[in-house]
């Protein structure tokens, strides 16, 4: 089955569809479509007979995806991705009326806008009349986020929400209630499984080619770590990956090894990872340090903005460079002290974490407010946003180097079940920093005898990108970047 790549494009001209700039087959339907954990079976989308049918049956997909299917028989473009936005789909629609969809910006496409493509839907664009008929998760997206994607299309734009995985954005209100009898230790053995079942997936090409690594953006904070012992424990006892070599790369941005020293997330990071020497004394892996001048970070700025776009605020510039140099695995081992890089395709990520177990500060804000009762309301809120922020643009990074990122958080099985508990089995904001918030992941630390207690802690400020790229100004996360613009 033929995956996007990301320099393909597809593109609508008066009517025909191209792929490349080579005319499809109007015969045959077409397809190109990218995964973590599970398929797309072609022929099935192509028993499908209506545009309800087929973007339903995609929206029926777990775990993330984007994907571009061409139906010539019904002269129909189907468009999206999934829930939550893990991958990247942009488009763009410039005077010259001809309509763009892309797995990132293409450059030779000038003087025109791009935008990400709305997450957690499936769009059906009719060719000869560029009409579309959305098909959503959402019954409305948040702060009128897909106005910009709307306004490309002249024709009819129909909305219709589908009530398909509804416990994946709707959180119990319940404080207190009937639970498990362990929560931490029910998230922990389902971390466990998501993990194995992402790798079994996504591993198939990677690991059966001869290649033995897994890598961890490592951050040392409570996530990063409980994702750590997730991967360990997914793989000690499981065929060929107890031999795998896990690379934890940690980056820190200062003038020298003695300032990037000081940052939060590396004063973590040695602490997570000396835990786990202990706790995994037989696996192989080691901890990467990635210290980034500002000379460096400046070399590289514009290959980190061209993977960005279209993001474009300071938030978006800083989370992208960290990320850029976690994925390009080039560090000195902290125990033998040697420049090495990671091989790695697989990069294990903490997302999701926040605003499953109210990591925010905003939660905490609105706790203060109006008590344990309007917590769920802010993650269920901070939930049907999640798409609009990271996904795409780190699927765009981390496909510069020729990664993956896999997010188990995200996972279904994981989502629709922590949303499912009281909000005291999660957090407990009556508790300070550093104990309320991520309660259930801080728990679950203690009964695997790990560092838990470090607050939540931004990680452009962990790393002290923030510092080191706004030179002193008062920016705000929202500003637009002088970096990205």
């Amino acid at each position: 089955m033929p995956q996007v790549k990301f320099k393909d494009f597809w593109s609508i001209d008066r009517g025909k569809v191209l792929f490349n700039e080579i005319f499809l087959d109007e015969k045959q339907s077409t397809i190109s479509f990218f995964g973590t954990s599970e398929k797309l079976d072609k022929s099935v989308l192509d028993s499908l007979q209506s545009a309800a049918e087929i973007s339903k049956a995609i929206l029926s997909i777990y775990s993330a995806w984007s994907f571009v299917y061409y139906r010539p028989d019904l002269r129909i473009l189907f468009i999206g991705r999934d829930l939550f936005g893990r991958l990247s789909l942009v488009c763009t629609y410039p005077d010259s009326g001809i309509f763009y969809v892309s797995s990132s910006v293409q450059r030779d496409i000038s003087d025109t806008i791009w935008i990400d493509v709305p997450y957690g839907q499936v769009s059906a664009i009719n060719v000869d009349l560029f009409e579309v008929d959305i098909f959503s998760y959402l019954e409305a997206y948040p702060d009128d986020q897909d106005r910009l994607y709307r306004e490309m299309f002249p024709g009819k734009y129909r909305y219709f929400w589908t009530d398909l995985k509804p416990g994946l954005l709707e959180v119990s209100p319940e404080v207190e209630g009937p639970e498990s009898p362990c929560p931490s230790e029910e998230l922990f053995q389902r971390l466990i499984q998501v993990t194995r079942r992402l790798l079994e997936y996504s591993s198939q090409e990677i690991l059966n080619g001869g290649e033995k690594n897994l890598a961890i953006a490592f951050s040392g904070g409570v996530d990063s770590l409980l994702v750590a012992h997730g991967v360990f424990e997914s793989t000690s006892d499981y065929g060929s990956y107890s031999n795998l070599q896990i690379d934890l790369v940690n980056v820190a941005f200062g003038d020298d090894q003695s300032s990037c020293s000081k940052a939060p997330d590396r004063v973590r990071g040695l602490l997570g990872f000396s835990h786990l020497k202990q706790k995994y004394p037989n696996r192989k892996f080691r901890l990467i340090l990635a210290d980034i001048s500002e000379t460096e970070l400046h070399a590289n700025r514009p290959v980190i903005a061209k993977a960005a776009t279209p993001s474009t605020s300071v938030l978006d510039d800083s989370l992208a460079c960290v990320l850029w140099f976690i994925l390009r695995g080039t560090g000195l081992d902290s125990q033998t002290h040697e420049l090495v890089s990671s091989p790695s395709k697989l990069y294990f990520v903490g997302s999701g974490a926040d605003e499953l177990f109210a990591g925010y500060g905003r939660h905490r804000t609105r706790y203060d407010r109006d008590g344990h009762s309007t917590v769920a309301e802010e993650c269920a809120l901070e939930l049907r946003r999640l798409g609009s922020r990271n996904g795409g643009r780190d699927a765009r990074v981390a496909a510069q180097h020729g990664k993956l990122l896999l997010s188990p958080f995200l996972e279904e099985s994981i989502v629709g079940w922590a949303n499912s508990l009281p909000i005291l089995s999660k957090c407990d904001l009556s508790l300070p920093r550093g104990k309320g918030e991520k309660k259930i992941i801080r728990e679950a630390l203690i009964r695997l005898n790990s560092p838990h207690d470090a607050p939540k802690q931004a990680m452009q400020f962990g790393s002290r990108i923030a510092k080191m790229s706004n030179a002193g100004e008062k920016l705000k996360g929202s500003d637009i970047s002088k970096h990205l613009s």
